[in-house]
């Protein structure tokens, strides 16, 4: 199974941590995009990553060529901003279905065989692991249940029946077939949830931290 890690973003939210690709932001002296490489690689299914990147992308490149050096993980360098959406379209011929997905600047915890399965079994085209904690920033999931099919999908969601994405997916490849290039996941999963028709899931997961911003940042790397 493939799995695909979006670390193409500039990271302008945390420019006066880093000047570098936000992917390598150290956690505990160790790149955040390691760690979910590496989290992605301890699940006995997934047997190759790619890492679609973007901003500062050869040296994402010569990073992983030095610390991944038994060809599983991959990397693909966008010729040009192409949006989460986008960069996952252009893999897509070199895909396997379905697919997992995760943002580069996450670190999670939680059972990705348990979401696989329920994404399989709903035949859902896109299936998102939904945490409970709200962010000014965060993308909302309006699900009246967990599992269940999402209904609305944006940012500034809140109310009884919103959970708010994880930043993983499990994606069918059907789901990108037609997919605008630049795009984004998230419109790309607005627009399933706008057609009612059960093609978006949620999934309820453990814990996400995105550490994206200075004080996120700060706060994971002080153990808080």
């Amino acid at each position: 199974m493939d799995a695909v890690v979006l670390a193409g973003g500039q990271g302008r939210r945390i420019r006066t941590v880093t000047r570098g690709p936000k992917c390598l932001l150290p956690i505990g002296g160790i790149p955040v995009m390691d760690l979910t490489v590496e989290w992605l690689l301890s699940w006995g299914r997934v047997d190759r990553v790619w890492v679609a990147a973007g901003y500062e992308g050869e040296q994402v490149r010569r990073h992983v060529a030095q610390r991944f050096q038994d060809g599983r993980v991959q990397v693909e360098v966008e010729p040009e901003p192409a949006g989460t959406g986008g960069a996952l379209a252009r893999l897509r011929e070199r895909l396997t279905d379905p697919v997992v997905v995760v943002n580069g600047d996450t670190l999670l915890v939680g059972d990705l065989d348990a979401l696989q399965r329920q994404h399989l079994a709903s035949s859902a085209w896109v299936t998102v692991a939904a945490v409970a904690s709200w962010r000014r920033d965060a993308e909302g999931l309006v699900a009246p249940t967990l599992p269940g099919p999402v209904r609305q999908v944006g940012r500034g969601l809140r109310g009884r029946h919103t959970a708010y994405s994880a930043g993983l997916y499990v994606v069918s490849l059907q789901a990108l077939v037609g997919a605008p290039c630049p795009g984004s996941l998230e419109g790309l999963a607005a627009g399933l949830a706008a057609e009612c028709r059960g093609r978006l899931w949620a999934y309820p997961w453990h814990s996400a931290v995105d550490v994206g911003t200075p004080s996120r940042y700060r706060a994971v790397n002080l153990g808080g």
